[in-house]
């Protein structure tokens, strides 16, 4: 095939129709069949045909041929070395930006003009080094096309080579003309009215289906979902299974409908199945309820008690703490909210380590390693608890089963606390000595405590005996990321069958906030599975390709920082239609002069992109970067009367219904709003010294790392506009010079 020709409707159409908007969905896989074998085929609507080695796409309920698109695959041969999902975006790049230019839309970054009538696009994720360019001229053939008034693209080149732009174009008159023929003989053979090809005629672009919420019923997922997604959903069981892939790409709607799928296979078979569905957080475990009851048409499916059928929806620690009777009361643990219980463990370990530091730790110091003493007083407190805490859980409660001397000859994890000599030991085994003493005079056990007294219950005859009657037919386990490593070596234990264990979970590692070695082995060791199916989703549904290339740029910035760094939108595609595009705004980086002046426009600017994105003000998310500045920011919505809910968990979804229901601005610290979805983001604080921190060198690796996570966070919880505001007496972040350099975000000083 030398050539593709696509009538202006054809063009329209696949600019807004959602299932061509990624190589994910059958009908855009079709397509790209079509181009590289020419084999003719019809697809809702739209109808593919070879004539004379060129492939003529028309929309088959009406042409035009005023307005087209011509593809020189000649010259653009380089498209065949891409896969079928890098295909479609290539194509869908060319077919938005042309229609664009019909109707005059602004152009985005990754669309440029240049000399002579020529444009360059830019298909994918901008990379500094070799970025793969597309090459179009905006006004082919002249001589034909000017003069009768059509409107033809012409793209001609692809790859990262610079283009000579005077060269020989294909004959768009002979191609017009083969295609009016062709156009009218299909309109006679299926009696249909002819069409006068000539005119423009009109295409609705606004009959787009609603956005999806997580509240539909199961039959309306199934039809809203992209091939890949099926696929995962309706496969029989394969041992343990990974979903993979990045921010707003659909991983926990799946998982949900992949359990009431296989719910409701084994109940057409009149057979028992119970699945239990592991969630991190109290406030997850809300909203997936709401979920589940709004997508199954049976009212016992979270009732095993009273179905054959069943998912137990589930916090980890609740589990344990319920279904194994170990006796332990709500009073007796630190906080029911996994997250809740973490950052209060957290608090008492740094009251632990203060109380050493100020009455032990100056006879230690003396025997100490120099690497240990300079780690204890050149780091900041808080990244030192981060990483006693993370010490204290994984090898002396984990590994080393709280036994000092098992303890002392451990291999030492990546980046964990640097202690060599017997006094290091000794002084980090003090404060966690200090910490467990704290904890049983209130009568408190932490996260690990329940864990692991958990594992050890699960390891017992009486367990291996229940197993089959007590155990699951499948472990769905949501936002794997979140789990400790104590946490994670509890699931593989959950399984009916230690042989067949059938394990699927859902994992981003980039919003592991703060990980530190959160590697496939690692997970693979943890939930002692041997083999592991794993799917890849390559479509974000909820950003806008402009967020998405920002998210892009500070997590390719940062990926050389560890070894285990994946970056998650490396090959990403976007399912936005033109329409969606439209709305979308190019990021903003404001810096003013004073923090001051920062907090006081927050409100104003929530009220801003309300007013553009024509929605109300609790889909913009105000988002803080530390707790002080957190402080501050309420504090000026109270003395300004700001009607605001503040998210006090992760996943606070009960926080945004109210805010929803009344109309109020939202609210959340950094850490807070993962797991939720807005229209808008506006991020407060983001400057040098707060993102990342200030520390010393040997920390600033490890916060550079935590603040290339956080920030992809907190830009993908937005689909339409991103907003970051600055203090300009700090200078930008080092995180965005990267995006601000290749215009991924517009700086306003």
């Amino acid at each position: 095939m030398k050539a593709l020709f696509f009538e202006e409707h054809a063009v329209r159409y696949l600019a807004q129709t959602s299932t061509f908007q990624s190589g994910e969905f059958e009908d855009a896989i079709d397509l790209v069949t079509f181009i590289r074998n020419g084999e003719e085929v019809k697809i809702k609507g739209l109808s593919c045909v070879l004539n004379k080695n060129v492939g003529y796409i028309y929309k088959r309920s009406q042409t035009s041929l005023s307005k087209a698109l011509v593809v020189d695959l000649e010259r653009m041969k380089g498209l065949y070395d891409y896969d079928d999902n890098s295909i479609v975006t290539i194509l869908l790049k060319m077919v938005k930006f042309t229609v664009k230019r019909w109707d005059n839309i602004p152009m985005n970054d990754s669309e440029k003009f240049i000399e002579k009538n020529h444009a360059i696009l830019f298909p994918f994720p901008y990379s500094e080094k070799h970025p793969i360019k597309i090459l179009m001229n905006l006004a082919p053939d002249p001589g034909f096309t000017s003069k009768r008034g059509f409107e033809y693209l012409y793209a001609s080149g692809i790859g990262t080579q610079i283009w000579e732009l005077e060269y020989y174009v294909l004959n768009v008159k002979t191609m017009r003309n083969e295609a009016s023929d062709i156009f009218l003989d299909a309109a006679k053979k299926n009696n249909e009215p002819e069409t006068d090809i000539d005119s423009l005629q009109v295409t609705e672009l606004g009959n787009i289906s609603k956005k999806m919420t997580g509240f539909l019923d199961y039959e309306k997922w199934m039809h809203s979902l992209s091939k890949k997604q099926m696929d995962f959903v309706t496969n029989k069981l394969r041992g343990s299974e990974r979903l993979e892939g990045a921010a707003g790409t659909g991983k926990t709607t799946t998982l949900v409908l992949r359990a009431l799928f296989l719910c409701e296979e084994a109940r057409k078979k009149e057979e028992e199945f119970h699945a239990i569905f592991i969630c991190h957080s109290v406030a997850s475990k809300e909203y997936l309820k709401l979920m589940f009851e709004s997508a199954s048409s049976n009212p016992h499916i979270l009732d095993n008690y009273y179905s054959s059928q069943s998912v137990t929806l589930t916090t980890l620690q609740e589990w344990c703490t319920e279904y194994l009777g170990n006796k332990i009361g709500r009073s007796e643990v630190l906080d029911e909210d996994a997250q809740e219980s973490k950052e209060l463990q957290f608090r008492f370990v740094s009251d632990a380590y203060s109380q050493c530091m100020e009455y032990d730790f100056v006879s230690y110091k003396d025997s100490c390693s120099e690497a240990f003493v300079k780690f204890i007083e050149d780091e900041d407190k808080a990244f030192v608890v981060e990483k006693l805490c993370s010490e204290i859980s994984i090898t002396i409660k984990g590994r080393a089963e709280q036994d000092f001397e098992i303890y002392k000859e451990l291999s030492r994890l990546q980046e964990s606390i640097p202690v060599s000599a017997e006094s290091d030991f000794l002084f980090v085994y003090l404060i966690y000595e200090k910490y467990q003493n704290m904890l049983s005079e209130l009568g408190y056990f932490d996260n690990d405590d329940i864990s692991l007294s958990s594992h050890a219950q699960l390891e017992t005859p009486i367990w291996r005996r229940r197993r089959l009657e007590m155990g699951y037919d499948v472990v769905f386990v949501d936002e794997l990321h979140l789990f400790s490593y104590n946490e994670l070596s509890i699931f593989h234990l959950l399984t009916k069958d230690e042989k067949k264990m059938h394990i699927i979970y859902a994992v981003d590692k980039t919003q592991a906030i703060g990980d530190r070695g959160l590697t496939k082995e690692t997970l693979f060791n943890s939930l002692k599975v041997k083999e592991d199916s794993s799917t890849r989703y390559n479509t974000v549904f909820r950003s806008s390709p402009q967020i998405i290339d920002l998210a892009f740029s500070i997590l390719s910035s940062g990926a050389e920082l560890f070894l285990n760094f994946e970056n998650p939108l490396d090959k990403i595609m976007f399912s936005f239609n033109i329409n969606e595009e439209k709305k979308a705004l190019t990021p903003e980086y404001i810096m003013l002069p004073t923090d001051e002046d920062m907090i006081s426009i927050i409100f104003n600017k929530v009220d801003e992109l309300s007013s553009k994105l024509c929605c109300t003000r609790d889909k913009v998310l105000i988002v803080c970067t530390d707790q002080e500045l957190m402080n501050h920011v309420v504090k000026y919505g109270e003395s300004q009367k700001k009607p605001f809910e503040q998210l006090v968990r992760r996943g606070d979804y009960s926080t945004i219904t109210k805010a929803g229901k009344q109309n109020r601005y939202v609210v959340g610290y950094i850490d807070y709003i993962g797991g939720l979805e807005f229209d808008a983001v506006v991020i407060v604080g983001v400057d040098k010294g707060r993102v990342p921190q200030v520390t010393s060198t040997e920390s600033r690796i490890y916060q550079n790392y935590e603040w290339h996570n956080r920030m992809y966070v907190a830009i993908t919880r937005a689909k339409y506009a991103v907003v970051i505001l600055g203090n300009k007496s700090r200078t930008p972040s080092t995180l965005l010079q990267n995006a601000i350099s290749n215009k991924r975000i517009t700086l306003v000083e």
